[in-house]
C-alpha cells in the first residue's frame, strides 16, 4: 500500500510518499519499483521524500538502492527504538 502526501502550500513542488508493506516477506525491488513509478505519474512533483516501512524487512538490493537514494527504510523494530 503506498500513500501520497501532497507538499504543503509553501512546497508545491514537493512529495511525501509512505510506502507499508505488512506481509510474511521481505519488501523487494519490485515493491520500490512500484512506487518510483507511482511518483512518476505526478511530473509536477520535481522533490519527493521516501519512506518504507516493513513488516518483514528489506532486501539487500533494496538496502543498497535505499542508501545511493536517501530513501529512509523503516522496520517494526525501529519504531519502538526511537
Amino acid at each position: 500500500m503506498t500513500w501520497m502526501f501532497s507538499g504543503f502550500p509553501k512546497m508545491k513542488s514537493r512529495e511525501f510518499s509512505v510506502n507499508a508493506k505488512f506481509k510474511s516477506t521481505p519488501f523487494v525491488m519490485e515493491d520500490y519499483d512500484d512506487t518510483i513509478d507511482a511518483i512518476k505519474a505526478f511530473p509536477k512533483v520535481k522533490q519527493y521524500y521516501l519512506y518504507f516501512f516493513s513488516k518483514s524487512g528489506f532486501t539487500d538490493p533494496v538496502r543498497r538502492r535505499a542508501a545511493e537514494e536517501g530513501a529512509v527504510l523503516v522496520e517494526i523494530d525501529d519504531l519502538f527504538t526511537i
